[in-house]
């Protein structure tokens, strides 16, 4: 397990980070023990259904689909990768033109996570959706990763940079 002393890159699938999941939850919790406090009995189920559905949610959004980006691996939810397994001759690929077209409308119609030697890292999750982009990466043994991130070039050039030092 790597330490926060060798993270190159992370990124939170939920908007704002891990405050604005508590703050969400945080505000619902009030809600539920004011509608209890004060019988306002209206307030209770709307407050209930955001503790459990909105913490489901955003917990799975943020366990599944977080990539975070070590000297030592690459994980994207729990999918992991190590870094001196990804070939540094194949690159990262960007966007539209990195997966053939039928592969890429199969993942974008919801189609299986895994197509032959190509996986979406982070499952369901880590589809792209709005505002994110594609990165493909590959292993020494030719299977290629599907990555969904909402900073592309950053991570292209964080993955570029450990790739052609020599770190793996």
């Amino acid at each position: 397990m790597a330490t926060d002393s060798n993270v190159v890159y992370s990124e939170s699938a939920v908007p704002g980070g891990r405050r604005t999941a508590i703050t969400i939850l945080g505000l619902a919790a009030v809600a539920l023990v004011a509608s209890v406090a004060l019988e306002l009995w209206w307030l209770l189920v709307p407050a209930v259904l955001v503790l459990l559905v909105g913490g489901v949610l955003l917990l799975s959004l943020w366990l599944y689909s977080t990539v975070r980006l070590t000297t030592e691996e690459l994980s994207v939810g729990r999918d992991r990768l190590d870094v001196s397994s990804l070939d540094p001759v194949y690159g990262i690929r960007r966007g539209e033109d990195a997966l053939p077209d039928q592969v890429r409308a199969s993942l974008e119609i919801g189609f299986s996570s895994r197509r032959g030697d190509l996986r979406i890292l982070g499952g369901a999750w880590g589809r792209p959706a709005t505002g994110t982009e594609w990165l493909v990466v590959q292993d020494r043994n030719g299977s290629q990763y599907v990555i969904a991130s909402r900073h592309p070039q950053r991570l292209s050039d964080a993955l570029h940079s450990l790739l052609n030092t020599g770190t793996n």
